[in-house]
C-alpha cells in the first residue's frame, strides 16, 4: 500500500505530536515529531512523511477534534492535498486502552491515531471544514448553550435560597414581583417592620407595567412572620438585600 498515514496528537496550547506510518512495511517512520500550527512547521511535517517516497504518494492525516485546534492544521493540509480525518477522542481513548493498558503518552495517541486508519477505517469521518460564516453560527450556538446552563444553575441556586429563606417564593409572590421584592423586601424583618398597607401601596407603584394585583400581600405578610419566628434574628441567616 503505497501511502503514508500520518497520525497527530492536537494540543489546545502547547505543541502538537505527530507519528508517520509507512503501511506499506507496517512501520512507523522515525521518531515522533513536535510542530505548531504554522505554515513551516506543518511542511516540515509533510517533507518527513513524503521522504523516500514517490513525489505523489497519497497522504492521510488523522487528528482528534480537539476544541478548535483541529481546524487550522486541517485547513492546511488539506490545501495540501492531504486526505484529513476527524475523530471523537473517546474513540481513540477506548482504542488505546485495549492496546495499551498501562500507557496513556502523548507517543501512544500518535501512534493509535494513524493506526486506526488500517483497523476501523469504515468508523472515520473525512474532517469537515466549514466556512467563516458556520463557523460563526457554530459558536453562537455554543455560547447560547452555555449561557442556558449557566442561567438553569443560576435559577436553580435562588430557588434553593427562596427555599431556606423564605420557604419557597414561587407559590407566595407573583414572578411578576419577585424582582421587586427580591431587591427592595427579601428581608422578612424589614417586611413586617414596613406593614402590609405600605407595601401594597409600593407594590402598585411599582408594577406600573403590570396589573397592580395585591392580593398575595397578606400571605406574604404571613409568611415573613412565620420565617421571624423560626430563625429568632435576623443575624441566624443573614437576610441582605440584593444591591441595585
Amino acid at each position: 500500500m503505497n501511502m503514508r498515514i500520518i497520525g497527530i496528537d492536537l494540543a489546545v496550547s502547547a505543541s502538537h505530536k505527530a507519528m508517520i506510518l509507512d503501511p506499506a512495511c507496517n512501520q512507523f517512520i522515525g521518531k515522533q515529531i513536535s510542530f505548531r500550527s504554522r505554515p513551516e512547521d506543518m511542511e516540515r511535517l509533510l517533507q518527513r512523511a513524503r521522504k523516500g517516497a514517490p513525489a505523489n504518494v497519497p497522504i492521510i492525516a488523522i487528528l482528534e477534534a480537539t476544541g478548535m485546534a483541529w481546524y487550522p492544521v486541517g485547513v492546511y493540509l488539506q490545501r495540501q492535498g492531504v486526505v484529513v480525518y476527524r475523530i471523537n477522542g473517546q474513540k481513540t481513548k477506548d482504542f488505546r486502552h485495549a492496546l495499551w493498558r498501562h500507557t496513556s503518552s502523548d507517543r501512544i495517541d500518535s501512534r493509535v491515531l494513524a493506526r486506526l486508519y488500517q483497523i476501523v477505517p469504515e468508523r472515520l469521518e473525512l474532517c469537515p471544514l466549514p466556512n467563516g460564516e458556520l463557523l460563526s453560527l457554530q459558536r453562537a450556538c455554543r455560547s447560547y448553550a452555555r449561557w442556558r446552563e449557566q442561567d438553569t444553575a443560576e435559577q436553580n441556586r435562588m430557588k434553593a435560597i427562596d427555599q431556606w429563606a423564605w420557604d419557597g417564593l414561587h407559590k407566595l409572590v407573583p414572578n411578576v414581583a419577585q424582582p421587586w421584592m427580591r431587591r427592595h423586601w427579601y428581608n422578612p424583618w424589614r417586611v413586617q417592620e414596613a406593614g402590609e398597607a405600605y407595601l401594597a401601596e409600593g407594590w402598585k407603584a411599582a408594577a406600573v407595567k403590570h396589573p397592580a394585583d395585591i392580593s398575595w400581600i397578606p400571605r406574604w405578610m404571613k409568611r415573613s412572620r412565620q420565617m421571624i419566628d423560626l430563625y429568632g434574628n435576623e443575624e441566624q441567616i443573614g437576610y441582605r438585600v440584593v444591591p441595585k
